[in-house]
């Protein structure tokens, strides 16, 4: 081999040998993931939190993210929310989690949002720095300005205004509010935010009752002590368990066990109520605030920074009614405005008064009672007809018989007579 050649060999083994490296170099960075540490308020199949996941994932799927891997963490802090609790959370994340392992963190309710909003700020944790992502947060935007610096995300929208409004349309006798919560901080954030539009716009109007209690039984107690009548109204929100197994009771077997004890109407601003059988509620949709969310940590993986991400309020709840529990708790269905969506109603439904419908219903009788005399009539008819085509046809045949006898016989004798 020449020299030239041993020249040539060797720069094609170099370039080849780059070239090689260069690939798996693309390669581990393309499958590199981008993790994000999801840490939820509450327990797991908590059906709020539940809703935003199934929306994150949807939205990072449709995306096609492959890589982005979302790390779930249940801090359950509406059992405990005590500093020894926070602190061993807070090593056993650190643990868990080495520096440097977590590209983004997002906090799901106020509970995980307030306790680890610090952590970004601590120079001493592995979680310094970090770009927080965060919904579901009380606080409004004047309030967290100051620690916008490495945080983005969703801020919570007041929905109250709107329940109080659905509810005054369709009840408008209430004066009387039961709030039935859990025992946590978004419970009493739904009596607080009641109390304040009550303050507000309703003073000396209406009395507020709050009812809280993690367990059903506590409820229904004090449901049972307070007189039914058409001027009360119960409002919703949380997740109850039973005092005796401690597991959390479905949306459904929640709203049947207190109309057991409680026959007036029942409204809600929690989601987990939707379709529980409940008369209505206005509600934001946790689906869509993991949307949001998805596109957010979307960005931050392409390299935007979260100081260019704007924090933006929950998007607009819906006013939502219940077509059978309009007819349950006797409410005019003419009170239901058009920018209410109105679920479990079948296509040829109609959203009218019982009234309505049973004159509805008798005219229905009638008409088919006029049809099925007018297909009778007609039957009779043309059957009566028929009757007298056969027996116009039997006379011809019969004349017809008549006829042709006198010529046959007129035949028969012209013969004869005419020989003689």
């Amino acid at each position: 081999m020449t020299k030239f050649k041993k020249i040539i060999y060797i720069l094609t083994v170099i370039l080849m040998t780059q070239m090689f490296i260069s690939k798996i170099h693309a390669k581990s960075t393309k499958d590199a993931s981008f993790n994000v540490l999801v840490l939820n308020s509450y327990h797991q199949g908590h059906y709020w939190e539940s809703n935003i996941t199934m929306g994150l994932k949807n939205h990072i799927s449709n995306n096609n993210e492959s890589n982005i891997s979302l790390k779930f963490e249940y801090l359950d802090f509406r059992v405990n929310h005590n500093k020894e609790y926070i602190k061993s959370l807070k090593d056993m994340l650190s643990k868990k989690y080495p520096k440097g392992s977590i590209d983004v963190i997002y906090t799901v309710n106020d509970e995980a949002y307030e306790v680890f909003k610090n952590e970004v700020k601590n120079i001493n944790s592995n979680f310094y720095k970090l770009p927080l992502l965060f919904s579901g947060v009380d606080n409004n935007l004047e309030e967290t300005s100051k620690e916008k610096e490495n945080m983005a995300g969703i801020y919570h929208r007041d929905d109250t205004l709107d329940l109080m409004i659905l509810m005054k349309d369709l009840t408008p006798k209430a004066r009387y509010i039961n709030i039935i919560t859990e025992e946590s901080g978004y419970g009493y954030s739904i009596y607080k935010e009641v109390s304040r539009i009550v303050d507000r716009y309703l003073k000396d109007q209406v009395k507020i009752r709050h009812i809280k209690s993690n367990y059903l039984e506590d409820i229904t107690k004090e449901l049972s002590e307070i007189k039914n009548s058409e001027s009360t109204i119960n409002i919703i929100g949380g997740e109850f368990q039973n005092e005796n197994s401690e597991k959390y009771i479905t949306p459904i077997e929640v709203i049947n066990t207190i109309k057991n004890y409680s026959s007036v109407p029942i409204y809600s601003n929690d989601q987990t109520y939707m379709n529980a059988g409940i008369l209505g509620g206005s509600m934001d949709i946790g689906q869509e605030q993991g949307r949001i969310i998805g596109e957010m940590i979307i960005r931050l993986k392409s390299g935007e920074k979260i100081e260019n991400i704007k924090s933006v309020p929950e998007p607009k709840v819906k006013s939502y009614v219940d077509y059978n529990s309009i007819y349950e708790y006797n409410i005019n269905p003419f009170s239901v405005t058009k920018d209410v969506v109105v679920l479990n109603k079948d296509p040829f439904e109609l959203l009218i008064p019982t009234w309505m419908k049973v004159v509805l219903i008798f005219l229905q009788i009638i008409s088919i009672i006029i049809i099925i005399g007018i297909i009778i009539t007609f039957i009779r008819f043309r059957n009566d007809k028929l009757k007298r085509i056969e027996i116009q046809k039997r006379a011809k045949e019969r004349e017809k018989l008549k006829s042709d006898f006198i010529v046959n016989l007129s035949h028969e004798l012209r013969t004869p007579i005419n020989i003689i």
